[in-house]
């Protein structure tokens, strides 16, 4: 849609209008031994005729790496309509050939009973985590947004199928039919504190943070009585 937009009707607006701002990353650049953590979106094929929408949602595993300058790349990941035990094969391949340091698994509904699932493979290195009832529009647009907006999280420009649909979704949201591969990345920057997390100075505040305290003008204290 965004493509469309601005190739063959020439709006440039569209592109200022989405709501994610997103950098691309040479995927020439990528070195696959650097430190990985995983996210994953589950579905299986078993779930297909719950969706109320008539579409069915993806599994979607992304790879997320960190960068040795600082930040991380979605350097590749899988999209796929496929059973449980595809899901599961896929979880399992992905630790058998990268250094992935874990692999974030959302534990709410469906999730609950996958990772239960992984759990009898001895060895798995999962991390479960819940929504803790945020909706999509906080998740995705109010937590992941800036990190993308900002360069800290940037996509890599290989056209595999995920990245395709990574970016696609990116383009096209909220508009776009799935959000499964959006959600496998917010899942693995999760699994990267240390990249997405903001420091915070001696005062406790985030440095960004738009509050100014109030402060004392220094030549006022020149007139004072003492």
């Amino acid at each position: 849609m965004l493509q469309f937009a601005r190739m063959y009707q020439l709006d440039l607006t569209a592109a200022a209008n989405r709501v994610f701002k997103y950098q691309l990353y040479p995927s020439s650049e990528i070195r696959w031994n650097w430190v990985m953590v995983g996210g994953c979106d589950y579905a299986g094929s078993m779930d297909e005729y719950k969706n109320k929408a008539g579409v069915p949602d993806y599994f979607a595993l992304c790879y997320l790496m960190k960068l040795p300058g600082g930040g991380a790349v979605v350097a590749d990941g899988v999209i796929a309509r496929c059973t449980q035990a595809d899901a599961e094969g896929y979880i399992k391949r992905a630790q058998e050939i990268y250094p992935i340091r874990n692999i974030v698994v959302e534990g709410d509904g469906k999730g609950e009973d996958f990772i239960q699932v992984l759990r009898r493979n001895p060895g798995m290195k999962l991390l479960p985590m819940k929504t803790g009832g945020k909706g999509k529009g906080i998740r995705l647009e109010r937590q992941m947004g800036p990190w993308l907006e900002n360069g800290t999280i940037r996509i890599s420009d290989a056209d595999t199928t995920f990245l395709i649909e990574l970016r696609r979704e990116l383009d096209n949201y909220p508009l776009c039919d799935n959000d499964d591969a959006l959600d496998s990345l917010y899942w693995a920057m999760k699994g990267m504190p240390e990249v997405t997390t903001m420091p915070r100075d001696v005062d406790g505040e985030y440095p960004m943070n738009t509050y100014k305290k109030k402060t004392t003008n220094p030549y006022l204290s020149l007139g004072r009585a003492r």
